[in-house]
């Protein structure tokens, strides 16, 4: 199993834990959406699995190997670790702190003590990417929203990780740039790479991610299956608190095809 995470209790308050006893596995190459209302520990399991947060009690294993506060701790093992999991903050504000963005795109890559060669053609490749040449040299805290989250997914893009942690990923970004985003995380998703987002996007899930695991507002787990099947089940998302009480689904075929409109 690539990702596991076994019996996972997490919180400050142990008679009201964020995570009770929580068991999750990923396989390499999927794409996971967490979804649930808010406050259910979606986000407490990324800062989990991307190491921000360590464990009290429960196992967390990556790839084969036990991630331990010991683990965390230890420069060289940690520096490993966080190179194979880029980690999307949902304010991403609050991961930016470089003069420029190219210097943002490029402190992770001298971190990982890559040439300048290879860093300057990573940078000019996320830059085209993300559509975003033109700020190479614009103060991040200068841009808008969406100009700074496109920003931190460069930064984070850049350094190849094996695993892409993002939080709530559409927010903040116009109705294009989702589309771009879209386009990325496919893209990302045919090389292989492991998906798992946050997201309280029910209309664009599905197009994000080919599973999702389902929270309750007790931070229980309680649904984990395909995506478009999951979407599908209005009364269980209402139970949930994820979509409101209008939202309702219709399934039109179309010469063989099925196409999914989900509605409020």
């Amino acid at each position: 199993m690539y990702i596991a995470l076994e019996n996972i209790t997490y919180g400050y308050d142990y008679e009201k834990p964020l995570l009770k006893d929580l068991s999750l596995s990923i396989d390499k190459g999927q794409s996971v959406a967490l979804m649930g209302a808010n406050g259910c520990g979606k986000t407490t399991v990324l800062k989990i699995l991307s190491g921000i947060l360590p464990l009290v009690k429960g196992k967390y294993v990556f790839d084969g190997t036990e991630i331990t506060p010991q683990v965390l701790k230890n420069k060289k093992t940690s520096r490993l670790f966080h190179q194979r999991i880029g980690y999307v903050f949902q304010n991403s504000e609050n991961q930016l702190f470089c003069p420029t963005v190219e210097e943002e795109i490029r402190f992770g890559l001298e971190q990982m003590g890559l040439s300048d060669e290879v860093i300057e053609g990573r940078v000019a490749d996320v830059l085209a990417l993300l559509h975003i040449e033109g700020l190479r040299h614009s103060v991040p805290y200068h841009c808008s929203g969406g100009q700074q989250k496109r920003i931190a997914i460069a930064a984070v893009l850049a350094m190849n990780p094996d695993m892409i942690i993002m939080d709530e990923p559409m927010a903040a970004l116009d109705p294009r740039t989702q589309v771009l985003l879209l386009d990325i995380l496919q893209q990302l998703h045919e090389e292989g790479k492991t998906l798992l987002i946050a997201t309280h996007d029910i209309h664009m899930v599905h197009e994000m991610v080919e599973r999702i695991v389902l929270f309750g507002e007790d931070h229980s787990l309680v649904a984990d299956g395909k995506a478009v099947d999951i979407v599908q089940q209005a009364g269980l998302l209402k139970k949930v608190n994820l979509v409101d009480p209008h939202y309702h689904v219709h399934v039109h075929h179309h010469q063989g095809d099925e196409e999914l409109h989900l509605h409020n």
